[in-house]
């Protein structure tokens, strides 16, 4: 199985990151692995170790990932913690959805009403010191 090993200088939070390849190895995984969290032991085939890498992938699995640590277990065997990095991995299907994202509407939002209108809110939040009446609610939004 191979795994590809680059330096990336992008923000974790980046869709099409710049990847710099290092090197390439093969591995042999011997028992079954946590494909969103793997961890390898690895020999280096660098004369500098692992020094500069951040990021991994490993095309079998059809992932990419973030190296969270490297930890030297005495010799030359090194321990690779790595994370899945969604972004990358699922760019194609992000890039290519027509999905909506939204959270909490904040103060200065934009609130779309219609295509022609675009109108910015003022949010308020006032907090009460009075519980409901059991078995009775009420929600007040006000425009």
């Amino acid at each position: 199985m191979l795994l590809t090993l680059f330096t990336v200088t992008d923000a974790d939070n980046v869709i099409g990151k710049t990847m710099q390849e290092i090197t390439r190895m093969d591995i042999f995984l011997k028992r079954d692995v946590d494909i969103s969290s793997p961890v390898l032991i690895l020999i280096p085939d660098l004369p500098t170790g692992f020094d500069n890498i951040n990021y991994a992938e490993i095309p079998a699995l059809k992932r990419y990932y973030f190296i969270d640590s490297i930890t030297s277990l005495g010799g030359e065997l090194w321990e690779l913690r790595l994370r899945c990095d969604v972004l990358e991995t699922y760019k194609p299907d992000i890039l290519s959805s027509v999905a909506r994202f939204t959270r909490k509407i904040k103060t200065g939002d934009c609130i779309d009403i219609n295509v022609d209108t675009c109108v910015y809110k003022t949010i308020t939040k006032h907090d009460c010191d009075r519980e409901l009446t059991a078995g009775r609610s009420m929600i007040l939004t006000t425009i």
